[in-house]
């Protein structure tokens, strides 16, 4: 079987993030070209299974998490001086909801991650 992954967002969209070609205020709704955009950072899901997170320069740190239930099944601090990219695997993770939390600053976005198991694999960032 392969897996259906449905990235619902939790929260309203932001500005664009800066140092990142893809992510300007010329990009169409960021809800329509499958970005999650904050003034801090970008998510968006992969083909290939990856959540992929896009950080622009700034003082401070981030800290991405991944939660199910009551676990935090990943954590990691990302120093954000020269900006970063993060790529998450997600092609481990079973059946179910998993919290994706990623915090810049005082910034605390929350997404839900639902994965499904079908025959037919298909992405959906809405």
């Amino acid at each position: 079987m392969k897996t259906i992954i449905i990235f619902a967002l939790a929260g309203a969209l932001g500005l664009a993030a800066p140092d990142h070609p893809c992510f300007n205020s010329e990009n169409p709704s960021a809800e329509i070209s499958g970005y999650v955009v904050t003034d801090h950072m970008a998510m968006y899901l992969g083909s290939d299974h990856k959540l992929r997170l896009r950080f622009g320069r700034m003082e401070g740190n981030a800290v991405v998490e991944v939660l199910h239930g009551p676990r935090t099944l990943y954590r990691n601090h990302i120093d954000l001086r020269k900006g970063a990219h993060q790529n998450l695997n997600l092609s481990e993770l079973e059946n179910g909801s998993y919290l994706i939390r990623v915090t810049v600053g005082k910034q605390v976005t929350d997404k839900t991650l639902v994965i499904r198991q079908h025959t037919e694999q298909s992405y959906r960032l809405s």
